[in-house]
């Protein structure tokens, strides 16, 4: 999966800072290295091939006097699922994953400024390196660039984006964003002979797995889901 960054600069008081965004299939947006908003799974699904939609943030707050970074992580989403051997039952694609995006820039004094995605922006691979919406992720720590969402980092060696079109339409996202709403801590673990680990949450639900690890570097970790 692709990281995307841009460094800008704000020359003056701001009155108001918006950013629309469309990360297709889903992006994860930062500023100066920290997450916008609580939403998560942005944008919502549509038929990828007509429509696409944007979120709008109210950034104001989040941008510094002088230089900023826009920090951009994409994923695959419904846009793209991989036909893999882990998983073949519902495949499709509309695409590779894509951005685009619009940062807008009123100052107190009346000028308007636009930093928006063009071929100025820096890419380079995430840690991610596979993702399906149906079969899971794998995620190399290796790949792992210590603040690349900010703004002392150095992207001499990242590439430049590759400018692509776009879908026919782009509308508001108008249906309320999902959130983190809830989480659930296990109340039980066993461990098996081969092993392996069972936690037990408590209940059925769809989710996602928070855990953290300490090893020596190389050691390879599997979280696997039960076989339903």
């Amino acid at each position: 999966m692709p990281l995307i960054r841009k460094n800008f600069n704000v020359d003056g008081k701001l009155k108001k800072a918006t950013l629309y965004i469309c990360g297709l299939g889903h992006f994860e947006l930062s500023l100066n290295g920290k997450k916008v908003s609580d939403h998560f799974l942005d944008p919502g699904w549509t038929k990828y091939d007509k429509q696409a939609l944007y979120v709008p943030f109210d950034v104001t707050s989040q941008l510094l006097s002088g230089k900023n970074t826009i920090g951009v992580m994409l994923g695959n989403g419904f846009y793209y699922i991989p036909r893999d051997k882990r998983y073949r039952k519902l495949t499709g694609a509309f695409g590779y994953p894509k951005m685009i995006c619009r940062l807008m820039l009123e100052y107190d004094n009346g000028k308007v400024e636009n930093v928006v995605s063009d071929g100025s922006w820096k890419t380079a691979p995430s840690p991610v390196t596979f993702s399906s919406i149906y079969g899971g992720e794998d995620y190399n720590a290796n790949f792992e660039q210590s603040g690349w969402n900010t703004n002392n980092f150095d992207d001499l060696k990242w590439r430049n984006v590759v400018k692509v079109d776009g879908i026919p339409e782009l509308s508001a996202q108008m249906a309320e964003p999902l959130k983190i709403m809830q989480v659930l801590k296990p109340r039980s673990k066993k461990q098996l002979a081969n092993g392996a680990w069972i936690y037990d949450l408590g209940q059925n639900f769809s989710g996602i797995p928070q855990i953290s690890l300490l090893g020596k570097k190389g050691i390879l970790c599997a979280l696997s889901p039960p076989n339903w």
